[in-house]
């Protein structure tokens, strides 16, 4: 099929379902506007739960006259955790309470 054939078949067969490809973005838009949140962006961006992986290389030497006393190197594992939210409480809006965590093991 030559290329101008190919083109006035596909434009015809086109603009016999162009009402149907009308609805169809229609209703991607109409949906995608009402899946939208009336919040505010900032207060969407506040709203977090986190965990983290928190490890820490530890390398050192206790010297006493000149010789080793003590002596550690490696890993220390360590893990975090973090929660925030942005809530409307006692008169004041936009609230913004966090609660974070940490523990390292060993140190």
């Amino acid at each position: 099929m030559r290329n101008t054939a190919w083109c006035s078949s596909f434009c015809v067969s086109f603009l016999r379902r162009r009402p149907f490809f009308i609805c169809v973005l229609a209703a991607g838009a109409a949906l995608s506007g009402s899946c939208q949140n009336r919040e505010f962006a900032v207060v969407q961006a506040n709203r977090e739960i986190g965990v983290s992986l928190r490890p820490s290389y530890i390398a050192y030497d206790e010297y006493s006259d000149g010789a080793v006393l003590d002596s550690e190197h490696g890993w220390i594992l360590g893990v975090g955790a973090r929660a925030t939210a942005v809530i409307n409480a006692l008169k004041v809006t936009n609230l913004l309470l966090g609660v974070t965590y940490d523990f390292n093991k060993g140190a």
